[in-house]
C-alpha cells in the first residue's frame, strides 16, 4: 500500500510540475499571443487589465503588467483603428517576461548558455548581438540579445542574455528593420 501511495504521489507532482510549464514561441507566450486584441487577453488572464496609457507627444504605446500562470508577463499595446466605420481596439504588440517557468519548444529556459543555444538552434534565422542598455554603452562581454525571426508570422522571438545566460524572453511583431 506504502509503495501505491507513493507512486501516487510521484505521479501527481510530475503532472503538477508538467502544467508549471509556460510555453514560449515566436508566437506568444503561452495562451498571450501577438496581434491578440486587449479583451481577448484579458479572457486569457481572467481579469482587467489595468493600462498604462501611452504619451500623446510620443509614439510610445500602451503597458501593463500581468500575472498569467504565475509569470509576471510586460505587455506593449498598439491602437488600430479609429476611422468613422470601426472602432479602435488596443491589440498586443509585444509580450515579455522572465521566470524559471519559461520553455521553449527546443527546451531552452532561463539560465541556459547562449552558445549551447546557438548550436540547438543551428539552421534557423538567428541575429546575435550586443545589446544596448539605456545606461550604458553595449558590453560585449556583460550583456546581448538572439533574436530569431519568423517570417511567416511576422513576428520575431529576442533572448536576453547577461554573462551569456539566458535571462528573459521578448516576442514581438518584426518591423523588419
Amino acid at each position: 500500500m506504502k509503495n501505491w501511495a507513493g507512486l501516487l504521489l510521484f505521479f501527481l507532482g510530475m503532472h503538477a510540475y508538467g502544467q508549471s510549464v509556460v510555453p514560449v514561441s515566436s508566437t506568444g507566450i503561452g495562451e498571450i499571443k501577438i496581434n491578440m486584441t486587449l479583451q481577448q487577453v484579458e479572457k486569457v488572464i481572467g481579469q482587467a487589465i489595468m493600462l498604462k496609457p501611452a504619451s500623446t507627444e510620443s509614439y510610445e504605446m500602451d503597458t501593463a503588467l500581468v500575472s498569467y500562470k504565475g509569470v509576471q508577463v510586460a505587455l506593449i499595446l498598439y491602437t488600430v483603428g479609429g476611422d468613422e466605420t470601426n472602432k479602435t481596439q488596443k491589440k498586443v504588440y509585444s509580450v515579455g517576461a522572465s521566470h524559471p517557468n519559461l520553455q521553449t519548444r527546443s527546451g531552452v529556459t532561463l539560465g541556459n548558455d547562449k552558445f549551447d543555444i546557438v548550436k540547438k538552434l543551428d539552421g534557423m534565422y538567428l541575429n546575435l548581438q550586443p545589446d544596448w542598455r539605456m545606461e550604458t554603452q553595449p558590453d560585449k562581454a556583460k550583456y546581448s540579445v538572439l533574436m530569431l525571426s519568423d517570417g511567416e508570422n511576422g513576428t520575431q522571438l529576442i533572448m536576453y542574455f547577461e554573462n551569456n545566460k539566458l535571462t528573459g524572453f521578448q516576442v514581438t511583431i518584426d518591423e523588419g528593420c
